[in-house]
């Protein structure tokens, strides 16, 4: 699910802004899937 909001489909110049922080909230989601 949150791989479906990543910013690389988004054609604005925030696309790797959000996918940096994308990429912190799988991180968090995964730790939150194994704890």
């Amino acid at each position: 699910m949150v791989m479906a909001i990543t910013g690389n489909n988004a054609p604005t110049d925030h696309g790797a802004a959000r996918n940096t922080a994308n990429k912190d909230i799988e991180a968090g989601a995964a730790r939150s899937m194994v704890s």
